[in-house]
């Protein structure tokens, strides 16, 4: 919005330097309460000497509402701003749990040291903090019954099932073969013989 003021008077009553302050400065209060958009204007005996009015203009609408092409560029800042705010976020939620792993890593060091790792444990794990997990290895002898067809002539002795025996690993599976001189092969059964060996390998 803008307007121009124009102000009038008839005579030099109203023309010193301080008449046209108070003038003015009455003029101002009733534009800045939209009271009024005229006025009388007063010498310094009272009388009516002239008159203000303002000219007041509304700017055009085109020139309130924004356009589609500062629509669009509002809408790229804004998502600009949401993607920095989220990488920010997520970068602030690996620290804290990086921050949180190494503590639970140093304390369950010094309790191991100390013979603390129960009570550091459940410390731990009230708190929220990933207890590290340690690797162990462990040696275990199996007893495993198989049964099959065998076609290689009379009855096997131990050392030839003993020789026709293969075994493979793939990750978690096991797997037990044997040779062409048995068929139709069936594990019927797997047990714990003993436990030798439990050994820490990392933590």
């Amino acid at each position: 919005m803008s307007f121009e003021l124009s102000i009038h008077t008839d005579n030099d009553a109203a023309r010193s330097p301080e008449d046209l302050a108070v003038m003015l400065e009455r003029a101002a209060a009733k534009l800045r309460i939209g009271d009024e958009f005229t006025g009388r204007i007063r010498d310094v005996n009272g009388n009516t000497v002239g008159a203000w009015d303002a000219n007041v203009e509304i700017d055009p609408v085109e020139h309130m509402v924004p356009t589609v092409t500062q629509l669009q560029q509002r809408l790229v800042a804004a998502k600009r701003e949401t993607r920095e705010a989220q990488a920010e976020t997520a970068r602030e939620v690996r620290a804290h749990r990086d921050f949180l792993t190494e503590f639970g890593r140093e304390a369950m060091e010094l309790a191991d040291e100390h013979g603390w790792c129960e009570v550091a444990e459940k410390f731990l794990r009230d708190q929220g903090v990933p207890i590290p997990q340690k690797r162990f290895e462990a040696t275990v002898t199996l007893t495993v019954r198989l049964s099959g067809r065998y076609t290689g002539g009379g009855e096997p002795s131990r050392g030839d099932v003993k020789y026709a025996l293969t075994t493979e690993t793939s990750g978690d599976d096991v797997t037990i073969e044997l040779d062409s001189d048995w068929e139709d092969v069936v594990l019927t059964n797997v047990e714990v013989d003993e436990v030798t060996d439990v050994d820490r390998v990392s933590n």
